[in-house]
């Protein structure tokens, strides 16, 4: 069994990013697994901060001597980042691109199937110009939009053909709306798209890879559903990731390998990755307060009034729980600000606080660094022990 693990990159958002040592030993418990158990693990890494780099460079060296470990480096598409990693002996990328009519407007204006198609086309040829092979994951497929998947992978493949290239796509369900008991022609079904990319788009099912979030708790039902296909399955170890996260390993071998199968040797690392059973409960499917994650962008104050734009339905609505915004290196002090305030309504903090400011400008140096992840309110807290002195201060003049 192949399948791609995600603990170190998307699995590793809502929290703090993890230090070079901790993504090794991820690596090595794993790489002890897999070759205990006959498994080929495909690994995905960031590469542009200093712990990611060095984390990466491991994995680039341990591969070269193992077969059953691969490298899968995780990029934002851009011609220099393609040849940094070229540079640094990566073979593979992966990037993402989105498919849902919305999320491509969102992302390339009024003109969005055009100019995403151009993009996705450019970035993908300067992939391969620097000699790496290229995953493209395709984001919010349970929304897809039919004829743009066909033209987007038939024009893409054809180009990578014709430079010596194939080409390996992942169908991303980012807000797990799969239904894995739906077969027909319809967005929602996981399974119409691996056969739709198959038969239709001429992909070989052995470059086809399934991603799906825990939303509304489908993401295994959805996996395991689609393995007698011959897809390669993505998941991430213990669940964790952003929101309600996305398939957890260790459920996905357990019914691959069976049930006599020991996996004792990988739950210590749920203390190495700091999986918490707080974290587990706050991150549950559809009803944990933080199961709607979203980055924030450059207006994160205004997430909760966009949550019927981003998310397919209304999380408030339908759940009471509202949509949470994690900072990303467009929120800016503003947003650092609205969700301290956000957390801490019963307190004033002011805009000009030196101590915010410095925690302000410590994320922006982390994201011009290399960072990935988004900043959440857990990691944030650890440093803002300071507002306990706002409270006082609030209380002492509530009791004047």
């Amino acid at each position: 069994m192949k399948f791609t693990e995600l603990a170190l990159t998307l699995g590793s958002w809502g929290r703090s990013p993890l230090s070079s040592q901790v993504q090794i030993a991820c690596i090595d418990t794993l790489h002890a697994f897999s070759r205990t158990n006959n498994l080929k693990i495909v690994f995905e890494c960031y590469h542009e901060s200093d712990d990611d780099q060095k984390a990466a460079n491991y994995l680039l060296k341990l591969e070269k001597n193992s077969s059953s470990i691969e490298s899968l480096i995780r990029v934002r598409p851009r011609s220099d980042r393609f040849r940094k990693v070229a540079e640094m002996g990566g073979k593979r990328v992966v990037f993402e691109h989105p498919v849902s009519a919305m999320s491509v407007m969102a992302a390339f204006g009024e003109d969005g199937f055009d100019r995403g198609l151009e993009f996705c086309q450019s970035q993908s040829i300067a992939a391969i110009v620097e000699g790496l092979d290229i995953e493209i994951a395709l984001t919010d497929i349970t929304r897809g939009d039919f004829h743009y998947v066909e033209n987007l992978t038939r024009n893409i493949t054809a180009e990578a053909q014709a430079r010596g290239k194939q080409v390996c796509w992942r169908l991303a369900d980012s807000f797990g709306l799969g239904d894995p008991f739906e077969k027909r022609m319809t967005a929602r079904s996981l399974h119409f798209w691996v056969e739709f990319l198959h038969h239709r788009c001429g992909i070989d099912i052995n470059h086809i890879s399934v991603q799906v979030a825990d939303t509304f708790g489908l993401s295994l039902a959805n996996l395991l559903a689609l393995l007698p296909a011959g897809i390669q399955p993505v998941s991430s170890m213990f669940g964790t990731g952003i929101g309600s996260g996305w398939t957890a390993t260790e459920l996905l071998l357990v019914q691959a390998l069976g049930r006599q199968s020991s996996l004792a040797a990988l739950v210590g690392m749920r203390e190495l990755l700091g999986v918490t059973e707080e974290h587990r409960d706050t991150h549950r499917p559809l009803t944990g307060i933080n199961a709607f994650e979203v980055k924030g962008g450059a207006k994160p104050e205004t997430i909760s009034s966009r949550a019927e734009k981003i998310f397919p339905f209304n999380p408030d609505k339908l759940t009471g729980i509202e949509a949470i915004p994690l900072l990303d290196d467009l929120s800016g002090h503003a947003g650092l600000l609205h969700i301290a305030h956000n957390n801490n309504s019963d307190i004033h903090i002011e805009t000009e606080d030196q101590r915010v400011i410095q925690i302000y400008e410590e994320y922006e140096k982390a994201f011009l660094k290399g960072r990935q992840q988004p900043v959440s309110w857990a990691e944030v807290k650890k440093q803002m022990v300071f507002l306990e002195e706002y409270r006082l201060e609030t209380k002492s003049k509530d009791d004047e």
